[in-house]
């Protein structure tokens, strides 16, 4: 009954939102431009109630949209509802996603989600860049562009050798002098002395065939450099985060003290986590698991394993007073209850026990 409540409320919302639009000018083009008591009005989305609306200077009778955000009247080219007074009328068009003119290429500096209700939404000119040859380049790292004589990041003119430049991954770029890297907000300059970089997955290069580089930028640790034992190569791929190399494991960027690539086993892994075995050991993350003993530990659900004495969260000893009964429960009515053990005990999904109906 509630969610049919609520869903007429949001269908009453939308009709009293769009009736209040007034007339969408060319839905082909967008659904943001509309012509109200003879205004011409930008409502992104058409939809005034969430997101608001501009009323323009624009002349309604020759008014037209030429892409969702971007439109022009016989005088004036838009942005989001705002003039643009530096953009040259007659040239101005918007071609795969980028507006130009004759003489420029724009981009908007702003916010990309929230119009300037208040004030005016300017697109500005991306420097030395230009507009018959500019291109977004669909490449694994995001935000690159190039045109006949330069590349940009984040539309900003970078300065590196335009003939010798290569997107290696999503993270590292190279050219004939230096390694650049970036970073989510910068383009940044790694090392200006490397001989040979090689591109290994999304996130690690190998430098000088003796060196691996990794950068993850949530990490928060900056490019993470590890150098390679001797006779390491080839080196086998697992996923973004974890490599093999013949006599090292490594994961995030470091080697997994004493892990037998050969034998290593991935159990559990996330961008953050790791639980694995390999014929020695139990590992979480880049650590052993203490008295964990990797012949008899199964990972049971999420995060929470056991081997023949103990049972574990992540690295972590639960106390479970029958572990060989402890397992995961298949059928359960109670909420929050994922284990349970031969005695009665439930626990939840981090195995910390619960009170069970028995006891209550």
């Amino acid at each position: 009954m509630r969610k049919k409540i609520f869903s007429g409320i949001n269908w009453l919302v939308m009709l009293v939102t769009c009736s209040s639009c007034g007339k969408v000018i060319d839905a082909s083009k967008s659904e943001s431009y509309y012509v109200k008591q003879g205004n011409v009005y930008f409502i992104p989305g058409g939809n005034s109630f969430e997101r608001g609306s501009k009323k323009m200077d624009a002349d309604p009778q020759s008014f037209q949209p030429l892409a969702e955000t971007y439109g022009k009247d016989s005088r004036h080219v838009f942005f989001r509802g705002s003039k643009q007074e530096h953009i040259d009328l007659n040239s101005f068009q918007v071609e795969k996603g980028i507006p130009k003119d004759k003489s420029h290429v724009y981009c908007y500096m702003g916010d990309d989600i929230d119009f300037n209700r208040r004030g005016e939404d300017v697109l500005s000119m991306i420097e030395q860049a230009d507009p018959s040859t500019f291109q977004r380049l669909n490449a694994a790292a995001i935000g690159f562009a190039k045109d006949k004589n330069h590349y940009y990041y984040r539309n900003r003119l970078i300065s590196v050798d335009y003939k010798s430049f290569q997107i290696l991954n999503a993270r590292f770029m190279k050219d004939d002098e230096k390694l650049y890297l970036d970073n989510g907000e910068l383009f940044l300059v790694v090392d200006k002395s490397l001989k040979e970089v090689e591109k290994v997955n999304n996130e690690y290069v190998l430098v000088d065939g003796n060196k691996l580089f990794y950068f993850q930028p949530f990490k928060k640790e900056g490019v993470i450099k590890s150098p390679l034992s001797p006779n390491s190569l080839p080196i086998e791929v697992v996923d973004d985060d974890l490599l093999k190399t013949q006599k090292e494991v490594f994961l995030f960027g470091r080697p997994i003290p004493g892990a037998d690539p050969k034998t290593l086993r991935v159990l559990f892994k996330t961008k953050t986590e790791l639980i694995a075995k390999d014929k020695k050991h139990v590992y979480y993350n880049l650590e052993v698991i203490p008295l964990a003993n990797p012949e008899t530990y199964q990972l049971l659900d999420g995060r929470v394993g056991k081997d023949d004495r103990f049972v574990y969260y992540t690295n972590k000893k639960i106390d479970v007073p029958d572990v060989e009964g402890f397992r995961k429960v298949m059928d359960s009515s109670m909420p929050n209850v994922t284990f349970q053990d031969n005695k009665g005990n439930v626990y939840d999904a981090w195995g910390v026990k619960q009170e069970s109906k028995s006891s209550r």
